[in-house]
């Protein structure tokens, strides 16, 4: 039977026995993120994140440059509180945005500071 990504998504967040998962000793890195799909004991052309459940179409002629696009996008959704410390390694630190006028009173400050000093 062929199976759409919709019905192969159904059925794993519905938990069904039917589906099942096995990791793939593939060569790339992302694989330790991603779990081949199959149906009924039979391989479908899908594989499921294990960080955030979500099936997507692979074919081993596809390469893994999809996963690998889908796990960066997905693990910056993710909380920081269920991230892994493995997975904060390969990230980038977020440095938050500071509003245009905090910075133009920290300025004011800093010169009224040196001022006063000198007098």
């Amino acid at each position: 039977m062929d199976w759409s990504k919709s019905e192969v998504q159904k059925l794993i967040n519905a938990k069904n026995d039917r589906v099942t998962f096995t990791k793939y000793d593939g060569k790339s890195p992302v694989w330790k993120y991603f779990e081949l799909v199959k149906v009924d004991n039979a391989s479908v052309p899908f594989v499921r994140c294990i960080q955030c459940s979500c099936v997507l179409k692979w074919k081993s002629k596809d390469g893994t440059s999809g996963l690998s696009s889908h796990y960066d996008a997905c693990c910056k959704k993710l909380p920081t509180s269920t991230r892994k410390l493995t997975d904060l390694a390969s990230m980038q630190p977020a440095v938050p945005k500071v509003p245009t006028h905090l910075k133009s009173d920290l300025a004011d400050a800093l010169v009224w500071t040196c001022a006063k000093d000198i007098r």
